[in-house]
Parts: C-alpha cells; sequence; structure tokens
C-alpha cells in the first residue's frame, strides 16, 4: 500500500499486508449472456473480429466501451518513480502513455507504441434527454432524466462533436442538471499534449458549458471558457434498487440498512443522493458514486466515500459553477446522516477547511 499525501510530493508511509479479499465481476451485457467483442484488432490496427464502425456505433449510442489488451501483463507492484500514468487506445492499434509524478507537474516519460486490442461494450444505456446548445429539448425529457437520475442511474453524456463521458457527479437545482466531469487529460488527436493539463466541465441542461483547465500535479490555471453544447444524455438501464434511506438524524425513514449492508457485501454498486437539511430538496440534490465503502464493526453503519468532485458555487437559478480557487472536495456519506467533507487546494498540500453536517441520504444498488 502507497500513501501520499495530497497535492504533494510526499509519502508518509508504504506498507506490506495480506488480506483475505473476495472478487467480484460485472456482466458487460444486460442479461447473464457474455458479451462479444465488438472490434479485435492485431497490433498493426488490421481488424479480424468486428469492425470500427460497429464501435462507433454503439459509442453513439451512449455505450460504455472497456479494452483487453491482448497482448501485454503488468507488474502488481508500485515503482519506486511513483508516477499516475494517463494512457489512451485508439482504434488502429495505438496507444499513447502520459506519465506524471504524483503531487507534482514533472514529466515522467511519454511514449507511443502499437498492440493488439480487444474493445467490449456495454450497451445497457438508453437516451433520455437531448436538448439543443440553448438548452430547447430535442428530444426525450429533463424530467425524465431528472427521475432516472433520482432513482440512482448512471449517466453519460454524448457532446454533439462525438466526446462521449460519464458524469462523476451530478446536481439538481430547480429541475436542471448539471454534469461535473472530471475524466479528461488535454490530447491532440490521438496523443496527449507534451505539457499535459487537466480538462474539468460542469455540464447543464441548460445548454452551458463551463470548462477549467489545470496543469495535472499543479496549480497553475491553463484558462477557463464558457460555451453551448448540444448534448445527448443516456442512462444505464440495469436496474437499481433504492434500498435505504435514513434521514438527516440518521432514523430509517425507507427500506432496511440490513439490507444494504447485505448488498455491498455481495459486490453490488453503490451510489447515493445527498438532499442537505441546509438546502430545500428541491433547491439543490447531489447524486454521486460511493467510490470506495466501509461497513462498522459492529455493522449498524455504513460509510461511503466519493472523491471525484471539485468544489462549485450556484450559478443563476439552475447551473453550479467552478469557483475561482477551486479544490477537491472529498466526501463521506454515512447512514447516520452524517456527511464529513475535507477540501483541499487542487495541485498543491493547501486545505481549504473539513466540515460535518447533516443530510437526508437515498441508498441505490445494483
Amino acid at each position: 500500500m502507497s500513501r501520499w499525501y495530497v497535492g504533494v510530493h510526499l509519502s508518509p508511509s508504504e506498507s506490506r499486508a495480506k488480506y483475505n479479499v473476495k472478487w467480484f465481476v460485472r456482466h458487460l451485457s444486460c442479461d447473464s449472456t457474455p458479451a462479444k467483442p465488438v472490434l479485435c484488432t492485431t497490433e498493426s490496427g488490421f481488424p479480424y473480429c468486428g469492425n470500427v464502425n460497429n464501435l462507433i456505433t454503439v459509442i453513439s449510442h451512449g455505450a460504455e466501451i472497456h479494452g483487453v489488451d491482448a497482448k501485454r501483463s503488468y507488474s502488481v507492484e508500485f515503482t519506486n518513480l511513483h508516477y499516475n500514468k494517463k494512457t489512451s487506445f485508439v482504434s488502429d492499434g495505438s496507444r499513447d502513455i502520459s506519465r506524471w509524478s504524483i503531487g507534482e507537474h514533472k514529466d515522467r516519460g511519454h511514449t507511443t507504441d502499437k498492440l493488439p486490442m480487444i474493445w467490449l461494450a456495454d450497451t445497457c444505456w438508453s437516451l433520455a434527454y437531448e436538448h439543443n446548445e440553448h438548452g430547447q429539448s430535442i428530444d426525450g425529457s429533463v424530467d425524465y432524466l431528472r427521475s432516472a437520475i433520482l432513482s440512482g442511474k448512471r449517466v453519460r453524456l454524448l457532446y454533439h462533436s462525438g466526446y462521449l463521458i460519464e458524469a462523476d457527479e451530478l446536481i439538481i437545482r430547480n429541475g436542471h442538471v448539471t454534469a461535473q466531469v472530471l475524466g479528461h487529460v488535454s490530447n491532440s488527436g490521438k496523443t496527449f499534449h507534451s505539457d499535459a493539463y487537466w480538462y474539468w466541465e460542469n455540464v447543464a441542461t441548460t445548454g452551458d458549458v463551463e470548462t477549467i483547465r489545470y496543469d495535472i500535479g499543479s496549480h497553475t490555471s491553463r484558462g477557463k471558457t464558457n460555451y453551448r453544447q448540444r448534448i445527448k444524455w443516456f442512462i444505464d438501464t440495469r436496474p437499481w434498487k433504492h434500498v435505504f434511506s435514513n434521514s438527516a438524524s440518521g432514523q430509517t425513514i425507507h427500506g432496511s440498512k440490513i439490507t444494504l449492508i447485505r448488498d455491498i457485501k455481495a459486490g453490488k454498486m453503490v451510489r447515493f443522493t445527498v438532499k442537505y437539511a441546509s438546502y430545500p430538496q428541491s433547491h439543490h440534490v447531489s447524486v454521486l458514486n460511493a467510490d470506495n465503502i466501509n461497513i462498522n464493526n459492529d455493522e449498524k453503519d455504513v460509510g461511503a466515500q466519493h472523491i471525484r468532485s471539485i468544489n462549485y458555487s450556484k450559478d443563476g437559478p439552475f447551473n453550479v459553477s467552478f469557483t475561482s480557487n477551486p479544490y477537491w472536495n472529498f466526501l463521506i456519506a454515512s447512514t447516520a446522516g452524517k456527511i464529513d467533507e475535507s477540501k483541499w487546494t487542487v495541485g498543491i498540500h493547501e486545505t481549504q477547511g473539513h466540515e460535518t453536517s447533516k443530510a437526508e441520504i437515498d441508498w441505490f444498488v445494483s
């Protein structure tokens, strides 16, 4: 286990241990039928199963894509260099890797090569809503999208430019939805920029898109833009079950905590909605994925961490926007109704506060 302070290239410790571990897998197909590859390519990019048009088609319908390196295997030990590795795979067989030191804007190498790939698609997604760049409806409805989100559904966004990404956080304000998307590093075509930076956006059903850019491992801003975009919003079609809700005081108001704990132990995915006691429900609801979960030793409560969120503030009656001094907002939600937030400035080891609050929370599993 390798531990690193947030925002700095400093490690407090490393350790080795042995654990009893259960490993769970999730079917890519919408039923128990094994998923078939959409595209298989040799190292030179020659397709020997499927074709690239099939891959483009499923992407245009919101599919989540998984790639399997058909040639290489990797070590499971951390190296002494300790860097984050950003990888881009292309359907012609090429791969681009950009490496950056943990906690600092230091390039650890940039390589490009070719490899055989197997491309698989999770096609369990359907269109919920499409709007033009002015937020006017084209297909579906924002009411249907909002209802699906509040039922625990994951969301993927397809930009009119052909760019597809999953929302890291969903915020509902007065009927409109904003998706915060953080999984993008700057690139030009098939390759990452040599001086790479994060590319983070708030995308709203009003048609508004806000973008901020920060050097990887640094607090250096690369600029901010606001524009409008036609967007398709897809929801996953797998069933999500509302198994438990707690009040802000930790009282059970729906379902069973025992059922939630049982489903967590069975390896199910968990999502949760946070309705802060300080906001009217219609004003502000956050919908998050549980990045990791802890069950108390006495199995009386559950704590879920969400670590992929940048702070934001209200922007008009419907939207949210990044603040001028952005920070990571690490959050723990518990079935006792407690929300714990640890805030750290993007790119440096500087705290922006530690807050606890109360919230009503709905818990969903799939």
